[in-house]
């Protein structure tokens, strides 16, 4: 009888020693996740400051990095709560992915600096017209266009605010639609 209570308590006790150690390993990569998660988050503020693709890079490498923990814990846990929650936060990590890469793809497309994308083909634009309305030698078709050129300033200067932006475009088109008139009369 003793022999058996001692085999059971040495089963026991490996188990427990197993549960310990599978659950110690769990938290590591626990951590080892919220620090990826953090460096996502400070590598999307830095593209977001600095529009610089090598912080998309930055972005990409920790979510790899954060998918392949994800994929550990699921791998290392025995426990279905964990490994379900780990499987939702893989499918938040992938949503985050594509959300942020649509993101930077819009900022490409308008322009991350001022001689790219939409951003430098609306300035050309603005340049042409600049020298073609000098050659009308009209003061007030002048003026029009240098109020063109004050929202499209305002418009860049406010383009981290919405409600602002949504003015000066407002403002702009009354402006262009205004200069197109004086052109028709001219």
């Amino acid at each position: 009888v003793a022999a058996i209570g001692i085999s059971q308590l040495v089963s026991v006790n490996k188990g427990y020693e197993e549960t310990v150690l599978n659950a110690e390993d769990v938290k590591f990569l626990g951590k080892s996740l919220e620090k990826n998660i953090l460096e996502v988050r400070r590598s999307e503020k830095d593209f977001l400051a600095r529009k610089d693709l090598k912080y998309q890079e930055r972005v990409d490498h920790y979510l790899d990095e954060a998918d392949a923990t994800l994929n550990s814990i699921v791998e290392t846990t025995s426990l279905r709560e964990i490994s379900g929650k780990a499987q939702g936060a893989k499918s938040k990590v992938d949503a985050y992915r594509k959300s942020f890469a649509s993101m930077v793809q819009a900022d490409v497309e308008i322009g991350l600096a001022e001689d790219q994308g939409l951003k430098e083909k609306f300035r050309d634009a603005a340049h042409q017209l600049d020298s073609n309305l000098t050659s009308y030698n009209n003061e007030e078709l002048a003026n029009s266009l240098l109020m063109l050129r004050r929202y499209e300033k305002d418009m860049h200067i406010n383009q981290n605010n919405a409600a602002k932006t949504r003015d000066y475009l407002q403002k702009f088109q009354a402006q262009t639609t205004r200069v197109q008139r004086l052109l028709d009369e001219w």
